[in-house]
């Protein structure tokens, strides 16, 4: 942020920084319009870093498997960076409620991202949804701070724009964790031809499904309009969500930060 550092970091009006300490007479006769230049400075700035994870029934959906890996993989990584830059790290994990014994406030603390993500490595979500979700802006406070919203995004989209509303003081990175990024999403390992019984990770209900050549073609075709439909919803907030697939890739998230990289590989 601009303050009261030792970096230069351009030149402003003076009506926009009032400060005629810093009153540059160089850059001020440079100027085609003759405005009064004043030179700013940058500080290092601290800022709490979140990661909000989706603990509801679908993150431990038996198709495919590994997304409780990829979020565990994602806490470890993320605690480690935010340490090393001195920031303060902490964690919240959500099904129908704030999982209190999964809440790490903002600390310092060197070894508790570790400490959570052996935590989440042992933890098997529970048959509920995500409202959640809902109460999470309550433990940020006021103060701004950088949020890892980590989901598979499968619950209603009317309750991921009340999230994302909830949380537009912050800076929010959304981590879609889906099993497969491929076209026929997480339904590739399921027969072409035959009885299978399907079960709803969200509410526990389980049916027997008819599978057909037909039914893989409609459900390709709804994952992709999904997915779509999470791309504009993330695009209406101004955010731009990082994929995971079947692994999580720290250099990734590196080059999404860049502004190339968004992580979408398998």
């Amino acid at each position: 942020m601009f303050g009261a550092g030792q970096e230069f970091g351009g030149y402003a009006p003076l009506g926009r920084a009032p400060d005629p300490r810093r009153l540059d007479a160089r850059a001020t006769l440079a100027d085609p319009l003759g405005t009064w230049q004043v030179r700013l400075y940058q500080q290092r700035a601290s800022i709490p870093v979140w990661l909000i994870a989706d603990l509801s029934g679908s993150m431990s959906a038996p198709v495919g498997g590994g997304k409780m890996q990829r979020l565990t993989e994602l806490a470890d990584s993320l605690a480690y960076s935010v340490h090393r830059t001195g920031d303060a790290f902490a964690f919240m994990g959500c099904d129908d409620t704030v999982v209190s014994d999964l809440l790490l406030p903002p600390t310092h603390v060197r070894g508790a991202g570790a400490e959570v993500a052996a935590k989440l490595a042992a933890y098997t979500p529970a048959d509920t949804g995500a409202h959640g979700l809902l109460s999470a802006a309550a433990y940020l406070g006021r103060r701004r701070s950088l949020v890892f919203l980590a989901s598979d995004f499968h619950f209603p989209q009317p309750l991921l724009e009340r999230v994302l509303e909830s949380l537009t003081p912050h800076d929010v990175v959304p981590v879609v964790v889906w099993d497969e990024l491929r076209s026929d999403g997480e339904f590739h390992t399921l027969p072409r031809l035959g009885l299978v019984e399907l079960q709803d990770a969200e509410s526990g209900r389980r049916r027997t499904v008819l599978l057909r050549p037909r039914l893989h073609v409609e459900w390709r075709h709804r994952f992709a309009k999904r997915r779509t439909a999470l791309q504009q919803c993330f695009a209406r907030f101004g955010l731009r969500p990082f994929h995971v697939g079947r692994r999580f890739r720290p250099q990734a998230m590196t080059a999404y930060f860049y502004g190339g990289d968004t992580g979408a590989h398998g």
